[in-house]
């Protein structure tokens, strides 16, 4: 298990039925033309990035 958010989100299985905490957009973008990531906490103490385009 890891401490940083991003590896811990690519490390993670997708579990379906988790219970979502927290669902929030992260401003990471410096382009309008780039995707928007997703970040999702849930109840399971997991975290997940997910790119959307």
């Amino acid at each position: 298990d890891t401490q940083d958010p991003l590896a811990n989100a690519l490390l993670q299985p997708q579990f379906l039925g988790t219970l979502v905490l927290e669902l929030d957009w992260l401003l990471l973008r410096t382009d309008s033309e780039e995707s928007l990531a997703l970040c999702i906490a849930g109840a399971d103490s997991s975290f997940r990035l997910i790119e959307v385009c």
